[in-house]
C-alpha cells in the first residue's frame, strides 16, 4: 500500500495523505470514529453493518523463517512449524486468529504466545532479523524473498488464500473528489501488482 501512496503522491502531489497502519480492529475503529476516510482489511467474517465493502481481491499468505533456516525452501508439517519460536500479532489481528483457527482444525497445539508485536512491519523485520517464524502476505515479503533476505517454507496441504477489503463508510452522502480518485487509483493498480507479483511467483513454489 505504501509504493501505491507514493506514486499516488507523484501524480497528485497537493493531496494531503497520511497513511496508519494496524491490525483489523484498530483500522475499522478508526474508520468508524471519523479517524480515517477509508481503510484496506483482510478480513473473513464480517460483522459491522455500518461498514461499505469493495472485494479488491485475494492474496496469498506464506510461512516465512530467517534465511538459511533449517525449514528454509522444505516443505514440512503444520506441526514442525509451529514448534519453531513464532512471531504472533497483537490481539484483534484477523491473522492471529487464522493461526489459532489452523492449529484447531489441524490438531496442532496452539503454541505460547512469546514475543507478540504490534504490526507487520515489525514481525517482518524481526525475522529478518534472525529470529521467529511468522505468517505473512505474500505481497509484503515477495521482494524480500527474491532477496534472500527472509526464506519461505512450505507447509504440507495447506494454502491461505485471504481477501482484502476497500472499506468505506456506509452512510456517508458527501463525496470527496480526491478520495474518490485515490480510490480508483488503488482498484485500478492493486489488482495489476498484484498480477505482476503472482507472474513472479513461480520461483518459490514447490
Amino acid at each position: 500500500m505504501a509504493c501505491l501512496v507514493s506514486d499516488l503522491q507523484k501524480k497528485f502531489p497537493f493531496v494531503p495523505v497520511q497513511l496508519y497502519s494496524g491490525n483489523s480492529h484498530q483500522v475499522l475503529d478508526q474508520l468508524l470514529h471519523y479517524n480515517s476516510d477509508i481503510a484496506f482489511v483482510v478480513k473473513e467474517e464480517w460483522n459491522e453493518p455500518d461498514i461499505k465493502l469493495h472485494h479488491l481481491m485475494d492474496i496469498d499468505f506464506w510461512f516465512i523463517v530467517p534465511a538459511g533456516h533449517k525449514y528454509d525452501g522444505k516443505e514440512v508439517l503444520l506441526g514442525d512449524v509451529m514448534a519453531e519460536p513464532f512471531l504472533f500479532r497483537e490481539e484483534g489481528s484477523s491473522t492471529r486468529e487464522i493461526l489459532f483457527s489452523l492449529c484447531r482444525v489441524h490438531r496442532v497445539p496452539i503454541p505460547n504466545v512469546g514475543l507478540q508485536f504490534h504490526g507487520l512491519n515489525e514481525s517482518i523485520r524481526s525475522v529478518m532479523a534472525g529470529y521467529g517464524t511468522m505468517l505473512a502476505p505474500a505481497l509484503a515479503v515477495n521482494d524480500l524473498l527474491k532477496r534472500k533476505e527472509v526464506g519461505r517454507v512450505k507447509v504440507k496441504s495447506i494454502d491461505i488464500r485471504r481477501p482484502i477489503y476497500l472499506c468505506s463508510r456506509k452512510h456517508d452522502t458527501e463525496s470527496n473528489f480526491h478520495l474518490n480518485q485515490f480510490t480508483a487509483y488503488v482498484r485500478e493498480n492493486v489488482i495489476r501488482k498484484a498480477t505482476t507479483t503472482a507472474n513472479q511467483d513461480s520461483t518459490y513454489q514447490y
